[in-house]
């Protein structure tokens, strides 16, 4: 996903690859910025969770579609926008 997403230049300012970091650096770097995320909350965002959906789908008479990957392309320009307008705010 994060590859992905600096693909499509949604991350401002972002470097031209993120570090690759352990999982203890990436939770010793999250107890350095206490209160905004929960390691729990981070966990969940940064490992592969996954989950059998097909009852799921079947139930809703759906097709799941190609994933979040696929159309992120066509997304991009909002993401991007959204960060920005996310990071004026706060300076």
């Amino acid at each position: 996903l994060m590859d992905t997403l600096l693909a499509h230049g949604v991350f401002p300012d972002a470097p031209a690859a993120l570090p690759d970091l352990s999982w203890a650096d990436c939770l010793q770097r999250l107890e350095a910025a206490p209160g905004r995320v929960s390691e729990r909350q981070f966990a969940l965002l940064a490992r592969d969770h996954w989950y059998r959906s097909e009852e799921v789908w079947t139930a809703a008479a759906c097709d799941p579609g190609p994933g979040p990957l696929a159309r992120l392309a066509d997304s991009a320009d909002w993401y991007r926008a959204h960060l920005r307008a996310r990071l004026q705010t706060r300076a």
